[in-house]
């Protein structure tokens, strides 16, 4: 569904090799108006968490496989 908004993943490496995975939001938070006022951490991950963990999962899939 198109509502605007952009996610943008980086995979990115720390200091022990481990793998970080970074949600950027631009032009918005998805299923968060633009005339309310920003939700609490607790709030965003309740909202937009089992989309993430659900990227998590498939990038860890990948890695396992050697794709990444």
């Amino acid at each position: 569904m198109d509502t605007g908004t952009r996610v943008t993943n980086v995979l990115s490496y720390g200091p022990s090799d481990e793998l970080f995975l970074t949600y950027t939001f631009s032009h918005g938070i998805p299923g968060v108006p633009a005339n309310q006022p920003r939700p609490s951490a607790k709030e965003l991950n309740a909202k937009v968490g089992p989309a993430v963990a659900h990227g998590v999962e498939v990038i860890r899939q990948m890695v396992k496989e050697g794709k990444l």
